[in-house]
């Protein structure tokens, strides 16, 4: 009976086990920062390549058409980053079967990221044609 009460070794016990899952626990949030610049990256990337999209749209939907009855899409072009002078973003414009008087554009803006991988981001819009 004397035996099942006895203490001496637990405490060593509990700090192997409280040591383990510190450990784990340390081990997870260091390999959560190696992952958070490449997360970060990429948020930035794609906002700012959305911010483009939808200025390229709007720049096509202001222009004044209506002088003309041919409508004609801006050639592909790259731009570079505003944040990186190193970083470039390809934009190409297509469009998506046509009507009489409106015209639906896609704005395809696409670069490669940090695993070289090509990233997209699309925008659909319309664009108004003067019909004769």
């Amino acid at each position: 009976m004397r035996y099942l009460f006895n203490q001496k070794g637990w405490l060593f016990v509990d700090i192997l086990i409280a040591t383990a899952l510190i450990t784990i626990a340390l081990v997870s949030i260091v390999q959560a920062y190696g992952y958070l610049p490449k997360v970060s990256n990429y948020n930035q990337r794609y906002t700012e390549a959305l911010m483009l999209a939808k200025t390229e749209l709007e720049t096509l939907r202001l222009q004044d058409n209506t002088a003309s009855t041919t409508f004609s899409l801006p050639a592909n072009k790259t731009v570079s980053s505003t944040s990186n002078a190193n970083f470039t973003y390809n934009i190409s414009f297509t469009t998506i079967n046509p009507t009489p008087t409106l015209l639906p554009v896609r704005v395809t803006v696409s670069w490669t990221d940090l695993n070289n991988n090509t990233q997209i981001v699309r925008l659909d819009g319309y664009c108004y044609v003067k019909t004769n």
